[in-house]
């Protein structure tokens, strides 16, 4: 499923939302290292509030705070 991360000041980055669930979800991106550890993440017609709890460099694993 094709998702967008928005960063504070209007920035977006693309990217692949695997793995989904309730709670959370993994993302597939050209680089994970680099975001921060919080972020709004739009897909499937909702947004949700994420939280990082893993990275990889092309993968990260997000807990979403709270549900759409």
């Amino acid at each position: 499923m094709v998702g967008k991360i928005t960063l504070s000041k209007g920035v977006a980055v693309n990217c692949t939302v695997r793995n989904f669930s309730p709670a959370g979800a993994a993302l597939w991106l050209k680089t994970a290292l680099n975001l921060p550890v919080k972020f709004d993440l739009h897909f499937d017609n909702a947004t949700r509030h994420c939280i990082v709890v893993w990275r990889r460099p092309y993968w990260m694993g997000v807990r979403f705070k709270s549900l759409p």
